[in-house]
């Protein structure tokens, strides 16, 4: 009954552990685990990618990865209407 315990408790963490950016596209840069608090003023606009499936320009990728709702970042531009 442990072996049981013990196994259904590890697979609970692995499935704790996985996020979005295990599913991100080949495009898409994963943001950083720890997010910039402080970012420059250079303007290299990319689109974002938000957790909730949409998409943001942000002015830079330092500035998109510190919104907490961007999960990556394409560069190259703003994202397309």
């Amino acid at each position: 009954m442990r072996n049981v315990t013990l196994i259904a408790f590890l697979a609970f963490l692995v499935a704790c552990s996985t996020n979005r950016t295990d599913q991100l596209p080949e495009n898409i840069t994963a943001c950083p685990e720890e997010r910039p608090q402080i970012c420059s003023m250079i303007y290299a606009p990319v689109c974002a990618l938000t957790n909730d499936g949409s998409r943001k320009t942000f002015t830079s990728d330092c500035v998109a990865c510190g919104d907490d709702a961007v999960i990556g970042f394409e560069k190259g531009g703003p994202c397309e209407e």
